[in-house]
């Protein structure tokens, strides 16, 4: 496959021309294959290059502005600026400082200077930052969770041509990213009642609110309905299990439909989901179990069982 060298800036991504020959090519152009590393919390990340050190980053599809750790970047001696918009984490984490290295590689040929990232901690401490939609919209991402690799594609292909991998059955579903947050957001089914699900890579598990479970058909009384304490983000809160049997997602055109059984999704109470961007979140504990490939150009998902699955 042809690789072609890409540079960025800050939020807007200098491709170049398109030659007609280039149209007419339908074969997809890799723009870096990285090795997932997993963390102890589930998520992965994935090796990048800031100021020529490597760093582990999160990739995370429910973020927003891709961000570094406030101690990497004082290690760093990375340039610094205060922005008047303060980001907000869903541990409720605040930052209004936004902060530069002086060359920033993903992969062996995307590189940008002066890239901007929002200076804020990182929860998991086996990361240094992050890279948040803000960074990822600008390709096609492809997450092979069997194979252990993040790829990152050239976004200009021929419509529908990204289903490289030969599943047996996949699915073609339309993704949102018009929402506030501009977050990744799709119709799933769950035990039959259709809604609208954010996929977060960033997120260790998979939740929704007490709303959006009675919405799903579930009985506040219900003997199934099991409560918990668990310790999230370093609070104690009562969480509710439940056995649902089914996230599936039908996809639109070409495809069978993608059905992902005894999905392991968390219920918090309302006032506890505020700082989450949905109602419904499918986290990675739900995302491992899929192909995914996220077109962003095309407003379409692409997804299929992963090996073994």
């Amino acid at each position: 496959m042809r690789i072609r060298v890409l540079c960025w800036f800050p939020l807007v991504m200098m491709t170049g021309l398109t030659t007609a020959a280039q149209a007419q090519d339908c074969a997809l152009k890799p723009l870096a294959s990285l090795d997932m590393h997993t963390n102890p919390s589930g998520t992965f990340s994935v090796p990048v290059k800031l100021n020529d050190t490597e760093y582990q980053f999160l990739v995370d599809t429910g973020g927003f502005f891709s961000s570094v750790d406030p101690d990497i970047a004082k290690s760093a001696h990375m340039a610094t600026r205060r922005v008047a918009w303060t980001a907000v984490g869903v541990g409720n984490e605040r930052s209004d400082t936004m902060v530069s290295p002086d060359d920033f590689w993903v992969g062996p040929v995307l590189h940008s200077r002066k890239y901007w990232f929002y200076a804020r901690p990182m929860p998991n401490k086996n990361v240094s930052g992050m890279l948040a939609p803000d960074f990822l919209r600008s390709f096609d991402i492809d997450f092979d969770f069997a194979g252990g690799k993040f790829n990152i594609v050239d976004p200009d292909h021929c419509p529908g041509k990204v289903v490289y991998w030969n599943p047996q059955s996949f699915a073609v579903v339309p993704i949102d990213t018009t929402g506030r947050d501009q977050h990744t957001e799709i119709p799933v089914t769950v035990d039959g009642v259709a809604t609208t699900a954010m996929i977060d890579t960033g997120a260790s598990l998979s939740a929704m609110s007490m709303k959006e479970s009675r919405f799903l058909g579930v009985r506040e009384n219900d003997p199934a309905l099991v409560s918990a304490k668990r310790t999230i983000n370093g609070k104690e809160m009562t969480t509710y299990s439940y056995p649902f049997k089914t996230v599936q997602f039908a996809g639109i055109g070409a495809g069978t439909g993608v059905t992902v059984t005894n999905p392991n999704i968390l219920i918090f109470e309302d006032s506890m989901m505020h700082n989450f961007p949905a109602e419904l979140v499918l986290g990675i504990s739900t995302m491992r179990q899929l192909h995914l490939y996220i077109a962003y150009k095309e407003h379409k998902m692409y997804l299929s069982p992963a090996a073994g699955h």
